[in-house]
């Protein structure tokens, strides 16, 4: 097993920091690993944990940078569903030029934002046979409440972002002031995630926080429902965890239990 730490030039020549995790075996399994809002790629450790134990059973995986998170040197305004989806594509791609990869045995893992762009992605992409959503945002539009977008009002967003191209947002995960794209707030609307878990035929656990405030746990009972056709399909509530399982109050045996489930369910399915 190694580990490598690159960047990848994107459809769009800008710089994608991701990091491959090498299982060292021929013909090997991959898995795709994508973040969430304003996150970075290791997501705090847990992807990488995932992504360190498939490797010692030979499975090949990549975890990459969105544009304005992580290391990527683009700014935030470049972040869109449509780029991540085009971010995730270029990765993808480059796995299949570069490595010898097994294409029966594809798998992704997304968390939060991650789990709304891997559910998106596997609808124009049905080789992808085995998926994990971490407190998926898999939700239609903007959720239960169409008038909010991550707690701030929808509506003075959009009327900023109509006349100005943007909207100035302040984040709640990190108390900082970043503008979040018109095509953003209209990539959440044009493209719905629960189409791809409708079409879905593959293997999927569905992992969330029975204390998440941030995308709330009846968005995991959407998705289990919208999963009508997966093959296998394992519903995980972890008691007490909110969005953060566990990072963001020092409960760490959620995380524990969030990679634990993975990697099992992976290990059984991918």
């Amino acid at each position: 097993m190694s580990e490598r730490n690159i960047t990848i030039k994107s459809n769009r020549d800008t710089d994608i920091p991701v990091t491959i995790v090498e299982a060292g075996k021929e013909n090997a399994p991959l898995v795709l690993f994508v973040h969430g809002f304003k996150a970075d790629r290791h997501e705090g450790g847990r992807f990488s944990e995932v992504a360190n134990n498939l490797a010692q059973i030979g499975v090949n995986s990549i975890r990459m940078g969105f544009p304005g998170c992580d290391e990527s040197k683009e700014d935030f305004i470049n972040y869109t569903l449509k780029n991540n989806l085009d971010d995730i594509e270029t990765c993808y791609k480059y796995m299949l030029e570069n490595y010898n990869i097994d294409t029966k045995h594809l798998g992704m893992v997304g968390y939060s934002m991650g789990g709304r762009l891997t559910s998106i992605f596997v609808k124009e992409h049905k080789e992808f046979k085995t998926i994990g959503l971490w407190a998926g945002a898999v939700y239609k539009g903007f959720g239960g409440n169409e008038e909010y977008f991550i707690g701030a009002k929808l509506e003075p967003m959009r009327k900023q972002a109509d006349e100005l191209g943007y909207a100035e947002f302040l984040n709640a995960f990190d108390n900082t002031y970043i503008k979040i794209n018109k095509e953003l707030i209209d990539d959440m609307e044009s493209l719905n995630p629960l189409e791809g878990l409708n079409e879905y035929d593959g293997n999927a656990i569905v992992c969330h926080g029975d204390n998440d405030d941030t995308v709330v746990l009846d968005t995991a009972y959407i998705a289990m429902d919208n999963l009508k056709n997966a093959r296998n399909k394992k519903l995980v509530v972890i008691n007490g965890a909110n969005h953060g399982f566990g990072l963001w109050d020092d409960h760490m045996e959620q995380s524990h239990e969030l990679v634990e489930e993975t990697t099992k369910f992976f290990k059984e399915y991918l």
